[in-house]
């Protein structure tokens, strides 16, 4: 066995010298301290023997005091028992307390193989222990770095939200030395967290260790933290590489929510820019509407002044598309039930004699169409709605009804059928559809008659269809 440093503890110089020369007759390496007293006997433990051999009675000692200070410091130290003579009782007391072995002075034959017998059964303990140890501060440290990504996911940029990322540091046992943690960020002003309980101090005689990693990515860094040890010695290096993950996570986060907090102040800046481009295409329109309003005034009745009542009707279904692009689920399209129903309102509102009555079914709730394609769509239905209502202004019903069908990947049928049982239609060449006709040609569209209704088909290609088409 390597040499070993063992505690003897004996007031009496000659005892002592026997115990010692019996170890070494039987070729024992060993380093001695002495106590004759508790006093002594705590300060010797400072020197972290490996084992005990205490004389069962002192003047102002004992054997059992001896294994009562070593139990209370949680140690599993040997403790050997050496007396000239010893009760079965108290021998037997003495290993109740945690004695290893005790020996009678006239037959230290049995020292050696006792003293290196209990020296080995206690080293292999404390590697047990301390792989135990290790294996509890692996798992802490996983259950730590698990919770800490957990709340990350839902982590913003708040300091309430970094605190709840960071406070699974000082639970589970993974840093019990661990006294607080301090961040800057650069978007959050700068805090620490504390250990719960514990009260903060500074100064060089606080024993407090601060260990300070950069947060960085690549575009530089993003940040530092901080954490304080308060327990006057440096972390090892499990915890370091725990420290060294801690620290990526809380990386992690800074890198997210600092994107997410330059992400939403973009699209503020974008929906700011929106918003004044909306009210100048808003204004911009109204001035065309009354410049077109102002005109149609000043002309007498006519072909002239129909044209321009014609552009008005126009311009606001350009409105109309604007309008809901802007204020229905942003600009990537219109939902096109939606509009139908809405340009009819406006247009029965605005042409509808007393005696007039138009009805409109549409059957194409769902559909979204692409806003390029929905200023040419909006226009060409604006016509056809509005041709309808002037005829209703005859006195008879006027009927109409709008659908929509999927007829392959990204490609939509809309058909517009206007029933004309109880009057007289416009054949498909007439003069009136001609404007209908020219924007038809865009979506390889028709107009036919089938019965007794007038027919207008068309194709629509890259349009959506969240829902089903009812």
């Amino acid at each position: 066995m390597p040499r070993v440093k063992v505690l003897l503890v004996e007031d009496d110089d000659s005892d002592a010298a026997l115990v010692m020369s019996a170890a070494k007759r039987e070729g024992m390496d060993i380093s001695w301290l002495r106590a004759d007293d508790e006093p002594s006997f705590l300060q010797a433990l400072l020197e972290a023997p490996d084992a005990v051999v205490t004389d069962f009675n002192l003047p102002s000692f004992s054997a059992l005091r001896a294994l009562e200070i070593v139990r209370e410091k949680g140690s599993r130290m040997p403790v050997l028992v050496v007396t000239g003579a010893i009760a079965d009782d108290l021998a037997a007391e003495c290993m109740r307390r945690g004695a290893a072995d005790y020996l009678l002075k006239d037959r230290l034959a049995r020292l050696k193989d006792a003293l290196e017998g209990a020296i080995e059964l206690f080293r292999a303990e404390r590697r047990k222990h301390e792989a135990e140890t290790r294996l509890l501060a692996a798992a802490a440290s996983r259950t730590v770095l698990n919770e800490m990504l957990l709340r990350s996911l839902s982590a913003d940029a708040s300091e309430l939200s970094f605190r709840a990322v960071l406070s699974p540091l000082f639970d589970y046992g993974a840093l019990p030395g661990l006294a607080a943690v301090a961040i800057e960020l650069p978007c959050l002003l700068p805090f620490s967290l504390q250990r719960p309980g514990t009260v903060a101090t500074e100064g060089p005689d606080s024993g407090r260790i601060e260990l300070s990693y950069e947060l960085s990515d690549a575009k530089g860094s993003t940040g530092r933290i901080a954490f304080v040890f308060g327990n006057g010695s440096g972390p090892g290096p499990e915890v370091l590489e725990f420290l060294d993950e801690a620290t990526k996570v809380v990386a992690g986060v800074t890198r997210r929510v600092c994107a997410e907090l330059s992400l939403r102040t973009s699209l503020a800046e974008q929906e700011e820019l929106l918003r004044e481009i909306h009210h100048r295409v808003k204004n911009n329109l109204a001035s065309v509407l009354g410049l077109v309003g102002l005109e149609a005034a000043r002309i007498e009745p006519g072909p002239g002044r129909d044209a321009l009542i014609s552009l008005d009707r126009q311009v606001r279904s350009m409105a109309l598309v604007q309008e809901m692009a802007y204020t229905r689920g942003g600009f990537t399209g219109i939902d096109f039930g939606d509009f139908l129903r809405e340009l009819k309102q406006r247009i029965a509102s605005e042409t509808l004699g007393p005696l007039g009555s138009l009805s409109l079914e549409a059957c194409c709730d769902g559909l979204r169409v692409p806003l390029e394609e929905a200023v040419t769509l909006g226009i060409l239905f604006n016509e056809l709605l509005g041709l309808a209502a002037a005829r209703a202004n005859g006195g008879l019903p006027v009927s109409l009804r709008v659908s929509a069908a999927r007829t392959a990947i990204a490609e939509w049928r809309i058909e517009y059928r206007e029933d004309f049982s109880s009057r007289s239609r416009p054949l498909p060449g007439s003069r009136e559809l001609d404007f209908v006709r020219l924007l038809l040609g865009q979506y390889r569209g028709a107009i036919e008659t089938e019965g007794d209704e007038l027919i207008v088909r068309l194709d629509l290609h890259s349009a959506e269809a969240p829902g089903a088409v009812a």
